[in-house]
């Protein structure tokens, strides 16, 4: 087997088995959910296939889709204002994460050092965004 293969397919595994312990362990579940996919999964993909435009909608939609969508369905009478506040935050967070999908996907170490630093805006942007 090809040493790559190896490489992701041991990483997968200890990602899978380290989801599951965390996942018993709720608090900490919870907080890899939150966290750790939204980040992990451009950068995975990005990495692993190399394919910019599919990296970016992987990085991108999900993040914003998850805030743009409950502030839609629960909608109580939010003025123009809220809305504005909700669309930015959702694009800024969104933007970043298919920034991480796009360097990523470029498969060398100096763009996957760029995407690690758009996970670490992608952080302080979600903190931003708790009123």
């Amino acid at each position: 087997m090809d040493k790559m293969k190896i490489i992701w397919t041991v990483t997968i595994t200890s990602l899978v088995v380290v989801l599951v312990i965390l996942l018993v362990l709720y608090n900490i579940g919870i907080f890899f959910v939150i966290f750790v996919v939204p980040i992990a999964i451009p950068i995975a993909y990005g990495y692993k296939t190399g394919e910019r435009a599919t990296s970016v909608l992987l990085g991108g939609l999900p993040i914003a889709i998850a805030i743009i969508l409950p502030n839609f369905l629960h909608g109580n009478g939010y003025g123009i204002q809220r809305w504005v506040e909700v669309l930015t935050y959702s694009v800024a967070a969104g933007l970043v994460c298919g920034l991480e999908g796009y360097f990523s996907s470029k498969q060398n170490l100096r763009s996957l050092a760029i995407s690690i630093c758009f996970s670490f805006i992608w952080i302080m942007i979600f903190f931003y965004g708790i009123d």
